[in-house]
């Protein structure tokens, strides 16, 4: 009888056993890799067609520009003159909760060049309406280029 009782009981201490060996996210090489944003940038600005050449802007002005500044994260931008709407913007926020509240800012300041470019220059209407909007864990990417759907294609690419 003691025999036929320890048989269950070994078999529930081997399925304990084997259960703890399983791999985790935090103990797996699978886990999800940072996006370097400021390779990223610089591989959008060499590869992604623009119709001026984009200028940098310091990470607390692109914060700034998105309302982020009370966000604790990374910010790279390069911009045009005022007379295109096109934009790159890449942040990287300290978790994914931080990153859906800059992925708000971005829309509100798509939104925002929409509201401004439609009576100032509504040729650029079109290029702001088709923006390249991605979230990939806690990074945020933005982008008006000259070929939104070339800079969409490109950047998914890249963060694969």
């Amino acid at each position: 009888m003691k025999k036929k009782s320890l048989i269950p009981l070994c078999l529930f201490l081997a399925l304990i056993a084997l259960s703890s060996c399983a791999k985790t996210p935090e103990n797996t090489t699978e886990s999800k890799k940072r996006i370097d944003i400021r390779a990223l940038a610089a591989a959008v600005i060499e590869n992604v067609k623009f119709t001026e050449t984009p200028e940098s802007l310091e990470s607390e002005v692109v914060k700034e520009q998105f309302s982020v500044e009370n966000i604790n994260c990374d910010a790279v931008a390069y911009v045009q003159s005022s007379a295109v709407s096109e934009i790159f913007a890449a942040f990287s926020a300290q978790n994914e909760a931080d990153a859906q509240l800059i992925e708000n800012a971005v829309y509100d300041r798509i939104d925002y060049l929409r509201d401004g470019y439609s009576s100032y220059g509504p040729a650029e209407v079109p290029k702001i309406d088709s923006a390249v909007v991605i979230r990939d864990g806690t990074a945020v990417i933005f982008c008006i280029s000259a070929d939104n759907a070339e800079a969409k294609t490109f950047i998914e690419n890249y963060i694969k």
